[in-house]
């Protein structure tokens, strides 16, 4: 899965502008699932941005880091046409915080795609 997830082609999508030294006020990550008695080394793999988290339910990865919630739904949907179908984003606050996706569109000024 690894290497499908490497040669994964999309066109890219201009970030957004982002001063130097500015930390951005969002990141996107896809949260790829939680599983028990699955123990992944991700040491090898180079610009994934993977990331595990244990909790007392398995082990959590994520992949990614995105500005977006565009280029990060692009990146989701070619995830899921792997066969993970349970993927979905999760985002974080400039401070490393989980938040939802409505304050994520609203910090990022992409508020076209929220859905009430």
């Amino acid at each position: 899965m690894l290497d499908s997830i490497q040669k994964i082609n999309l066109q890219p999508i201009p970030p957004s502008p982002v001063l130097v030294n500015e930390k951005p006020k969002v990141l996107y990550t896809l949260q790829l699932g939680v599983f028990k008695n699955v123990d992944v080394d991700f040491g090898t793999v180079e610009n994934l941005n993977f990331k595990e988290i244990k909790t007392d339910q398995g082990n959590l990865y994520q992949l990614g880091s995105f500005t977006t919630y565009k280029f990060a739904t692009v990146f989701k949907n070619e995830i899921k046409k792997m066969g993970l179908k349970d993927v979905f984003l999760v985002p974080y606050n400039e401070n490393e915080e989980r938040i939802s996706i409505k304050e994520a569109l609203i910090l990022s000024n992409e508020t076209e795609f929220i859905v009430e």
